[in-house]
Parts: structure tokens; C-alpha cells; sequence
């Protein structure tokens, strides 16, 4: 630890030394620099009331971080970029008031960002892509947010090839977009002629369960999503959190009860009630319809 070296200087030192900071200087920091040759040295604040300037420090969590934070000061129509895509921290010098903080990006080309998880510092309702935050004088603030959806309509592809999907929300590893099939839904039985254990018990993977309960299994749910032909993606029949990562389905959707691929026992598997939270439920192994999921890969910087 270095040592601390103060200047003691004499009255008339001192004297002078006053008559050089200014009378506003009163609310300024003084303070002793460990390792200085000068005892005390007289610095501005770097935020504050001299200043009308607070520091703000933007965290972006997840895998997925090609997008921009921009903030807008209440009643003000522009905005100003405090985050860049690519980056992960950022820091900046805003000022003192209320500041609105909003996401700026695409998932992918046609997939824009509509939701985002904001912690920390922040007000918000839900999943929202802004947040407000209050900046006090003196008191640093620090944001944290992680790009998602919030269940909002949108299509996957261009042209007429588009299909039009739900953008429910990113995957388990934080590096795939989950995309639900809503306008195809199937209604099929969960397993085929006869029931048993298949071993599909992965609550965040619907693909690996569905290698299960398309084999030896026969599953009828499972093998409707595995062949449903929209555009050049591979469907299938989600897990049960992949389900409830849909927070916010459309009025036609809520609930609706819609197979997981998450296997219970031979004789029930979970299902999912949508638009309710915590609906969860373990259900014999007979008819609900199918709510097919896809993946795309993110563009990751």
C-alpha cells in the first residue's frame, strides 16, 4: 500500500495557497492524493450541483448485446446514444432530472427488438423496451438490461415468403430467438397407439425432446411440429419454459391450452395455459393443441 505523504505547509502558505480557489470553490472536493508529494489538492466534482450532471452506468446482460441503449430527457423528443451496439458497460454523463432509456435494434433482419428485462436503477412495468430513471444529484445510478421480446406479432422472412410468427423471447443459452408458429396450430394426440416413458424431461429444450417423442415413442403432437412445412425452418413442440417465456400472447391465444413436449410419467405430460402465469399443469396424455416453436441463431458480436 503506498505511503501518504502530506505538505504541511505554514500559515502564509496557506494563506496564498486560499487566494487561489475561488469563492464558488466552497462546494468543491478537497481531498489528500495517496502517494502525492502535495497534501492537499483541489479538484471540481465530476457530478453534482456545480454541474447539473449525474453519472449513469449501462450493463448489458445475456449473450446478445447488438443493440443501442439511447436516452431521452422528459419532454424532449431526441435521443442520444449512451450504449453502442457491441458494447457490454458503458458509462456516461447525464443529466440531473428524470431520463428515459430506450433499446434501439434488430434480432435479425425483419425482427426487431420489442421487450427488453431492465434491473437495477430503473423503473418500468414488466418487460417494456424503455425504462425511466431517476438522477439525483451526487448519487450515481447503474442500469442493467437484457434485450427480449414481449410476445408481439411479427414475420420471419421476406416478401412473399413471410410467415408470420410471435417473437416470444430468447432461448436458454441466450444465443437462439425463439418464434412460435400462432396461426398454425395443431390439435393432435400427445403420444400414439400406446403410452409410455420416452424420456423427454427437458424443461428448456423442446428440440431434444422431440428426438425422443418422434422415435420409438410415435408422438402425435410432437410429430405434427416436426413436419409442419412453413419456410425452410425446422419446428417443434416446445418445452414447458419455452411456453412460459410467452408472456404476452395475442387475445386469440389466451387461454388456449397447448402441449409441452416435457414428459411427467408414462401416462401425463405438462401443458401450458397461455396468457396465465404459473399455469403449468401435468395432464393425461390425450388431446390439446400444438403450439409450434422455432429458432434462429443470433448475430453476436
Amino acid at each position: 500500500m503506498p505511503s501518504l505523504h502530506l505538505w504541511r505547509p505554514g500559515l502564509t502558505a496557506l494563506c496564498a495557497f486560499a487566494s487561489l480557489i475561488p469563492m464558488t470553490a466552497a462546494a468543491q472536493t478537497i481531498r489528500a492524493v495517496p502517494g502525492s508529494s502535495a497534501g492537499y489538492l483541489y479538484f471540481p466534482a465530476t457530478s453534482g450541483p456545480s454541474t447539473g450532471k449525474v453519472q449513469l452506468g449501462i450493463v448489458k446482460t445475456g449473450a446478445f448485446i447488438n443493440y443501442t441503449v439511447v436516452y431521452k430527457k422528459s419532454g424532449e423528443s431526441t435521443s442520444t446514444t449512451v450504449c453502442p451496439a457491441g458494447e457490454i458497460t458503458c458509462s456516461a454523463m447525464l443529466p440531473v432530472g428524470i431520463v428515459k432509456l430506450e433499446l434501439q435494434g434488430q434480432f435479425a433482419p425483419g425482427l426487431p427488438i420489442s421487450g427488453a428485462d431492465w434491473s437495477g436503477d430503473c423503473v418500468t412495468s414488466g418487460q417494456a423496451e424503455s425504462c425511466s430513471v431517476s438522477l439525483t444529484a451526487g448519487t450515481a445510478r447503474e442500469v442493467r438490461v437484457q434485450a427480449s421480446c414481449d410476445g408481439s406479432p411479427t414475420t420471419l422472412g421476406e416478401g412473399g415468403n413471410a410467415i408470420p410468427v410471435l417473437c416470444v423471447g430468447l432461448a436458454s443459452n441466450g444465443k437462439e430467438l425463439l418464434l412460435a408458429a400462432h396461426q398454425s396450430l395443431g390439435s393432435a394426440k400427445y403420444n400414439g397407439p400406446e403410452k409410455q416413458v420416452c424420456g423427454n424431461t427437458d424443461r428448456e429444450d423442446g428440440r431434444a425432446n422431440a428426438e425422443k417423442l418422434t422415435g420409438n415413442c410415435q408422438s402425435a403432437a410432437a410429430s405434427y411440429c416436426t413436419n409442419l412445412a412453413l419456410g425452410a425452418h425446422s419446428w417443434y413442440l416446445p418445452a414447458i419454459d419455452e411456453l412460459a417465456a410467452l408472456r404476452n400472447p395475442p387475445s386469440e391465444l389466451k387461454d388456449q391450452s397447448v402441449w409441452s413436449s416435457t414428459e411427467y410419467d408414462r401416462k401425463y405430460a405438462y401443458y401450458y395455459q397461455l396468457g396465465k402465469s404459473s399455469s403449468s399443469e401435468k395432464k393425461y396424455k390425450y388431446s390439446y393443441s400444438q403450439l409450434c416453436y422455432t429458432r434462429i441463431t443470433l448475430g453476436m458480436n
